[in-house]
Formats: structure tokens, C-alpha cells, sequence
């Protein structure tokens, strides 16, 4: 009889550690989803977000991050997506992020020479600068909404996949490898500048229907 009883109690205990082990890795999942601030050094770090939809907090690149970063699997940054001075960084890309409620800041990444976000349509601001590696971009969404949008120091020689409808505040300098900027933009709530950039730069928004503040320099028309 005592060995049915401690037969039967080993049992319950086998299972109940086989469900605790059962739920230990979606909680950590939960967990890394939820963070305030998820820190990216290498490709192994950007794919434990792969089963998030959502990332409730920032999604920071860090400054010893080489080589391709892809980060695939959110759908949603609720805070900022940002990389600095990461001087090995040579390709950021996401399949399937489609907003960022903050700041999408890139600076001083010196050997970035692909940036792909195939799915992405909306971002609070846009701040990019001393990108001088960086010859095109590769968003497919397009996109159409940011609040702010500075792009300056780049070797950009398009803006083709940034659509805007409406924005605040635009500011478009010191790119001097860019020739064309067209726009679908139709209203500036704050003010657009447009300034040193490539030699003869032709600019066009032909919805424009409303701009608070326009600077223009050395553009051919």
C-alpha cells in the first residue's frame, strides 16, 4: 500500500515539473517582448525576438554590432529602434515590422550600405546622419507616415521608398550624392528644408497643398 501512495505522489510530481519546464520558455519570450530596452550585439540576440508580434519597449543596436542584423518577427516597436556609432554594421533589415512608435535613429554608422524594411509604413521620426556608405533604400511598404524627418550626411542618391502624406517637420541636407527628391507629401505642419545637397538637386511636390515654412538651397528647380 505505501508503495501504490509513493508510486502514485512521484507521478504528480513528474508532471508537474514536466509542465513547469513546458512553460518555462514561453515566459521568457514573454519576457524579452516586454522589456523596456532590448539590446542587439549580434544576430543570435536579434532573433530571440522572432516570436514577438510586439515589442512593447526600444530595440537598441549596440555599438559592437557587425556584419547583417535582421530582425524578423515583430510586427510592432512601440518604442525607439536605434543604432549608433556600430561601425561594423554593414546591413539592417526587417521582414515584417510595419510600425515604430518612437524615434527610427541611425548615426554615424560608418559601413552600413543596406537598409531594408520591406513592411515598414510608419514611425514617429526619422533621424538619420553620417551614413556615408549607404547608396539606397530598400523599403517596400512605402513609407507614409512620420511625424519628423531628418536625413542628412548620407550617400544617399534616393529617397525612393519614403512616401510621406503629411508631415511636421522635414530636413533634407548635406547629401550630396542625391540628384531627385520626389514627394507625394500634400501638407507641412512645421517646416520643410531642403539644403547643400547634390549639385543641381531637382525637387518636386506636386500634392503639395499646404506648408507652414519652406527652405530651399541649391536646388535646380
Amino acid at each position: 500500500c505505501l508503495r501504490r501512495r509513493k508510486t502514485r505522489y512521484c507521478a504528480i510530481w513528474e508532471q508537474r515539473r514536466a509542465c513547469a519546464d513546458i512553460n518555462l520558455f514561453p515566459a521568457q519570450t514573454s519576457t524579452i517582448c516586454s522589456q523596456p530596452t532590448v539590446t542587439v550585439n549580434s544576430q543570435a540576440d536579434a532573433s530571440q525576438l522572432s516570436d514577438c508580434s510586439t515589442v512593447s519597449g526600444s530595440i537598441v543596436i549596440g555599438s559592437t554590432a557587425s556584419g547583417t542584423i535582421a530582425i524578423d518577427g515583430p510586427q510592432q516597436v512601440r518604442g525607439n529602434l536605434t543604432s549608433q556609432s556600430a561601425g561594423g554594421l554593414v546591413s539592417l533589415t526587417s521582414s515584417t515590422i510595419t510600425s515604430i512608435g518612437g524615434e527610427f535613429r541611425l548615426f554615424n554608422l560608418t559601413f552600413l550600405s543596406t537598409l531594408q524594411f520591406d513592411a515598414l509604413t510608419s514611425a514617429k521620426t526619422i533621424y538619420w546622419e553620417a551614413l556615408p556608405a549607404l547608396p539606397s533604400l530598400a523599403f517596400a511598404g512605402p513609407l507614409s507616415k512620420a511625424d519628423s524627418v531628418t536625413i542628412s550626411n548620407t550617400f544617399l542618391t534616393t529617397l525612393s521608398g519614403i512616401n510621406l502624406n503629411t508631415v511636421g517637420t522635414l530636413q533634407i541636407d548635406n547629401n550630396n550624392n542625391l540628384k531627385q527628391f520626389d514627394t507625394q507629401i500634400a501638407n507641412i505642419t512645421n517646416a520643410v528644408n531642403i539644403n547643400a545637397n547634390g549639385n543641381q538637386l531637382a525637387v518636386t511636390f506636386p500634392n503639395l497643398i499646404w506648408a507652414a515654412n519652406m527652405t530651399f538651397r541649391n536646388v535646380s528647380s
